[in-house]
């Protein structure tokens, strides 16, 4: 058997079939968790809520190509949350803007008792300037009326 060694590849999606794009986007994904005491909303009134502090770092992280995909937390509405956690990505063509982000959730802290860990769950780099790319741009233009590259 002959094994494969492919030195491009085409993926067909299903969406912006108007236009051709040749880039891969990278991104980062990280669960952002916030643990603490808990405890009876009026009995431990004052003591600080996993689930209100991360809704606090959740605006600190957003922005551009920033998705906060989910956010849960807490057991009862009488209840101080003891855990709460959200699920985040930052998807951009430029890896500065990945390595921003993922030095971004680095910084974010929350004050004790509470504690924030972040967890990377998955890392895929930005794929736009190798000769293959420019190549596929130079074919784009083509298909849009510009000459066509020979090689």
């Amino acid at each position: 058997m002959h094994e494969l060694q492919p030195q491009a590849v085409l993926a067909l999606e299903g969406h912006g079939l108007d236009e051709v794009v040749v880039d891969h986007v990278g991104s980062i994904r990280a669960t952002v968790t916030v643990d603490g005491p808990g405890g009876h909303s009026w009995h431990d009134r004052g003591t600080p809520s996993a689930t209100h502090a991360v809704a606090r770092l959740a605006t600190e992280i957003l922005g551009p190509g920033v998705n906060i995909g989910t956010i849960a937390g807490g057991r009862s509405v009488n209840a101080i949350a003891d855990h709460a956690e959200m699920l985040v990505e930052r998807r951009s063509l430029d890896e500065a803007e990945l390595d921003a982000f993922e030095a971004g959730l680095d910084r974010l802290n929350v004050e004790p008792p509470l504690r924030s860990t972040r967890t990377i769950v998955a890392a895929v780099q930005p794929v736009a300037h190798s000769a293959t790319i420019r190549w596929w741009r130079r074919c784009a233009r083509c298909a849009h009326g510009s000459a066509c590259p020979t090689s």
